[in-house]
């Protein structure tokens, strides 16, 4: 059941359907729109996208599960 939704939204994806790009683009726009109005929320939900998954902070992860895994 849950692969023949994926395979439909591929489907959509891939054929460019009007309506599913139609909506992408209005979702895009409330977001954006909210995010210039409210710089606070902006900042806040910067934290995870500009320090969590940040290249170095990965590679710090990934070597602590390793030298812990290599401890174990």
């Amino acid at each position: 059941m849950l692969s023949g939704c994926c395979v439909l939204l591929l489907t959509f994806v891939a054929t460019r359907w009007h309506p599913l790009l139609g909506l992408t683009g209005d979702v895009s726009r409330a977001k954006h729109r909210r995010a210039v109005r409210e710089h606070g929320l902006t900042q806040v939900f910067r934290v995870p996208t500009d320090w969590v998954r940040d290249p170095r902070a990965m590679r710090l992860v990934c070597a602590a599960a390793a030298v812990r895994r290599h401890c174990d």
